[in-house]
């Protein structure tokens, strides 16, 4: 009797432990408008080709890490790429996540690259946009610049949003 008390002891032990692991993806946050900022964005890189050396990154403000597999990158013309990293895409709480056409710091101008796009999205040294909608097309931000009369257009150095 006392050792199948045990093992009632220990399933409810461990179906408390797997009830608690699957609630920690409670804590994702689905996300609105605002919550991922597009905060500095390398169009035209010196070092590398920007066919290897482009790349954006993400800046989540929010208290909650934001998963972004499923969520669409385009600009208001032909350039879109569906995230598929086949697992999670975290931008952790207060953190940010870098995307580029390439991974290789090696060959990327030595960019830590958390996910590559690949050639899908070509950033236009000129005017431009990048846009990020999530899975439902609920556009999350936007830049849109215009290649130097309004809008930074550095050669060699990223973009950056101040504040």
């Amino acid at each position: 009797m006392q050792s199948r008390n045990i093992r009632w002891a220990l399933l409810a032990l461990l179906l408390s432990a797997i009830l608690l692991i699957g609630s920690s993806s409670l804590t994702l946050a689905a996300a609105s408008p605002g919550d991922v900022v597009i905060n500095e964005i390398m169009q035209n890189p010196s070092a590398v080709a920007d066919s290897a050396g482009e790349w954006f990154e993400l800046y989540n403000p929010t208290g909650a890490d934001i998963n972004i597999e499923g969520w669409t990158i385009s600009d208001n013309d032909t350039d879109s790429h569906l995230i598929n990293n086949g697992a999670p895409l975290l931008i952790p709480a207060g953190g940010f996540l870098v995307l580029g056409n390439n991974t290789d710091t090696g060959t990327n101008g030595g960019v830590n690259v958390a996910y590559s796009y690949g050639g899908s999205i070509a950033i236009a040294n000129g005017a431009d946009e990048i846009v990020i909608t999530d899975e439902l097309g609920t556009e999350i931000d936007r830049v849109e610049y215009d290649g130097g009369p309004a809008f930074p257009d550095p050669t060699g150095a990223s973009m950056a949003l101040i504040n």
